[in-house]
């Protein structure tokens, strides 16, 4: 795989540019995607924690597979047609540009001494880039999966609204439990 062109087109899918989508489909394995999403995140796991950044050799592919089925399953109750494993891949590739992203705020934020809570860097800004990353997922599923662009959103929308449920749950059973430990005055 050429990197170059590949990086041209995962840029090319951020300006939503059908001709990205059908190279990086066609192209593109999935596992040159989860390999260099992996090393980027190991990269910006050094980065931002040391040594300790190389768990996300298991972290980075874990959350891939796992997050690619739960949406794989979604899209296909949507009625979508593509495989688990180009879902993958295009999760990979958009992936990465939130990877680089990260990278590239750690490195600002540390060239120029910004706090770690500067709102610019910290939080506006990933904000934008997070959204616009849901947006072309939203339209590369939707070009893998030949669904329209409404169904997609709901298909990605409901996992990760079901995983906020799922989280908030876990964390009013786990204070449920440490308050009921504490005795009553």
């Amino acid at each position: 795989m050429d990197l170059q062109i590949y990086f041209k087109n995962v840029l090319g899918m951020l300006k939503l540019d059908s001709k990205a989508f059908k190279y990086v489909d066609k192209k593109v394995s999935w596992k040159d995607a989860l390999i260099l999403i992996t090393l980027l995140s190991i990269i910006e796991g050094v980065l931002v924690i040391g040594a300790y950044g190389f768990g996300s050799i298991i972290g980075t592919p874990l959350v891939i597979f796992l997050f690619g089925g739960l949406l794989f399953l979604f899209l296909k109750l949507f009625g979508g047609k593509g495989d688990y494993l180009g879902t993958i891949k295009f999760i990979s590739s958009i992936g990465m540009v939130s990877v680089l992203f990260s990278v590239i705020m750690i490195v600002i934020q540390r060239t120029f001494s910004l706090p770690v809570d500067d709102l610019l860097t910290s939080e506006l800004l990933p904000f934008i880039v997070g959204v616009w990353v849901f947006v072309t997922l939203i339209y590369a599923q939707s070009y893998l999966h030949k669904i329209s662009k409404l169904r997609t959103f709901f298909a990605m929308f409901l996992p990760l609204t079901i995983l906020f449920l799922f989280m908030i749950l876990v964390i009013v059973v786990f204070f449920a439990g440490v308050l009921s430990t504490v005795p009553l005055i």
